[in-house]
């Protein structure tokens, strides 16, 4: 039926065999896991390994509820953070990312940071030989970046004028990266 396995003062069922016969036993493994879940969550300081290996097991039912018609557009966000108040937390966020785009892939967070600081750094010189940045001396990390980002209109012009005022950083990379 399933090993056992110790996380953290509780056990937690994990199920190996994935073709179980009835949708219910699985809807019911679901729901242990979300309430294991839960009560890993309450405590002072949650065991990280612990909850991540249970966002693991209980992913199928965490998708269909956050995917529901239950949920209102407006009221879906505060939802999910109530319901998986582990979501705050950056590092479960980045791994939901990770289960969602790339669940054979465990460096794929890793992938991607090494991927952006690759088009960053490309993006900042290109940037910086065009003279539109200023080389970024006492930039921080978040810093530099948004500053990128604005200058993205000016390192590639479109035949569509860019916007006048940014009201986000994004929208320069989304007008660089529209086909009108």
């Amino acid at each position: 039926m399933g090993t056992f396995k110790k996380l953290d003062d509780t056990t937690v069922t994990i199920l190996k065999d994935e073709n179980r016969s009835t949708d219910q036993d699985s809807q019911q493994a679901q729901g242990r896991h979300y309430r294991t879940l839960q009560e890993v969550y309450k405590r002072p300081k949650p065991n990280k390994d612990a909850v991540a290996q249970l966002l693991d097991l209980e992913f199928e039912a965490r998708r269909s509820f956050i995917d529901s018609d239950t949920l209102k557009d407006q009221d879906r966000p505060a939802k999910i953070i109530e319901a998986y108040p582990c979501f705050k937390d950056l590092n479960h966020v980045l791994g939901e990312l990770c289960r969602i785009v790339s669940k054979d892939n465990t460096a794929y967070i890793k992938d991607v940071k090494e991927c952006w600081d690759t088009f960053q750094s490309q993006a900042v010189f290109y940037g910086i030989m065009k003279k539109v940045m200023k080389p970024p001396m006492r930039f921080n990390t978040e810093e530099r970046a948004i500053n990128m980002l604005k200058s993205l209109p000016a390192m590639f012009p479109s035949a569509v004028a860019p916007p006048k005022k940014l009201g986000r950083e994004s929208e320069a990379l989304l007008h660089v990266l529209m086909v009108k």
